[in-house]
């Protein structure tokens, strides 16, 4: 089940900065870069059997390090994701967010 709708990302663990996508910025081919996020369930559902998902503009998939596997309601949590460039990049690349699992209704 696509959950993705009811959590809300954030670059900073103080709430401050939501954000819809990952800007990956501009890498030299071969660098990585880890970014760390937050996700909050804004919802009544437990989520569990969590599967985040991360795919930039060309389709390639960035390396999710470290996710919770269950969110309760209201719950806040830390995601670690890398990425390494596979190209030369002379503009930012983004990269959108799919998060999957159960939601029961507690």
């Amino acid at each position: 089940m696509t959950l993705t709708n009811i959590f809300k990302i954030f670059k900073d663990g103080d709430r401050k900065e939501r954000i819809e996508f990952i800007d990956l910025g501009i890498l030299p081919a071969g660098d990585t870069k880890q970014y760390t996020l937050y996700v909050l369930n804004d919802s009544e559902l437990y989520c569990q059997k969590l599967v985040f998902k991360i795919v930039n503009q060309m389709g390639e998939e960035v390396n999710v390090l470290e996710s919770p596997e269950t969110i309760h309601p209201g719950g806040f949590e830390k995601i670690i994701v890398e990425w390494t460039a596979k190209a030369d990049l002379v503009k930012s690349l983004r990269a959108n967010f799919n998060i999957s699992g159960e939601g029961i209704t507690t």
